[in-house]
């Protein structure tokens, strides 16, 4: 079925920290991290766009599927936004085309992901804080969480994705 999405990030750096200790997999961040505290709104960037999409059902699967244009800066990529109905605070968003990753995020841990771009791969650690899924009630789907390159950058981002059926 055909569907307009509109995708609102924010997003905040640490200034280089890392969050998390030795033990990479699975675990929460070792202090409280809030970027926005303190922060003008010009320190924040917000970022919107809009595609065309699908969304199918084939039982418990569900799936979002979109390209990435041009004037999102992140031309000939196509994104799958994937969950089961059963378990909606776990979802996989996979990208490929100009640039490849798979992620997923699973509210209340900390997962590892490869983002293989044109120059080098980068590994990603995720913490999701939240995940919001009311796509099937709703058409929204919020995720909070702390991005972390290698153990070198933290960024905590806020995504809100708002899907009308056409």
């Amino acid at each position: 079925m055909k569907c307009k999405i509109k995708v609102t990030t924010r997003q905040s750096e640490s200034g280089g920290i890392s969050l998390f200790d030795n033990a990479f997999f699975g675990n929460e961040p070792v202090y409280e991290f809030d970027p926005y505290n303190g922060l003008s709104p010009d320190d924040i960037d917000t970022i919107t766009t809009y595609f065309d999409g699908l969304i199918a059902e084939t039982g418990d699967e569900v799936r979002i599927t979109y390209f990435e244009d041009d004037a999102s800066g992140m031309g000939g990529v196509k994104a799958i936004i994937a969950f089961n109905k059963s378990e909606p605070k776990e979802v996989t968003i996979t990208r490929s085309g100009a640039v490849n990753t798979i992620m997923l995020f699973s509210q209340g841990e900390r997962t590892i992901s490869v983002y293989n771009t044109p120059y080098m791969p980068f590994e990603l650690g995720i913490y999701a804080k939240r995940v919001d899924n009311r796509i099937m009630t709703d058409g929204v789907l919020e995720i909070s969480y702390i991005l972390e390159i290698k153990g070198a950058l933290a960024q905590k981002t806020e995504m809100k994705l708002e899907l009308t059926r056409e």
